[in-house]
């Protein structure tokens, strides 16, 4: 079913501006319900991709933006999923993963294999520190 705005327009019965009102009011009242749906829509895809990959025996992590990292005692670091490696020296490496910067610092720190998927570091590693990408 139809209705109108104040101004004449048609909305659905999801949008229901409150009867009289102007076309700002309208507008605002348009965008608060759309915001509301992408919430809601954001915290149900987590529940969606849980189900998806029950269904099929994948691991969640194949059908979500994250990173995998695997520390094997302090000389080792494989990185799955990762976006790119944006820094390199032997004192540290940055990779870019999935919206996050890691970085990893040490000594004699070497990448040993990297393929599109995944990548291995080998060195001493001292300290491994995340932050937001700007």
């Amino acid at each position: 079913m139809k209705r109108n705005f104040s101004d004449g327009r048609k909305y659905s019965n999801g949008c229901k501006p409150k009867p009289h009102s102007n076309l700002k009011e309208d507008l605002a009242y348009i965008k608060a319900e759309i915001n509301s749906t992408e919430k809601k829509w954001k915290k149900n895809s987590f529940n969606r991709t849980m189900r998806i990959s029950e269904y099929f025996n994948i691991p969640p992590e194949v059908f979500s933006n994250n990173f995998i990292m695997t520390v094997i005692a302090d000389n080792q670091v494989m990185i799955e999923n990762y976006g790119k490696i944006s820094d390199y020296s032997n004192e540290k490496i940055e990779i870019n993963c999935c919206g996050k910067i890691v970085n990893i610092c040490g000594e004699c720190l070497k990448i040993t294999c990297y393929t599109e998927d995944e990548v291995i570091i080998k060195g001493n590693v001292k300290s491994i520190n995340f932050s937001c990408m700007r």
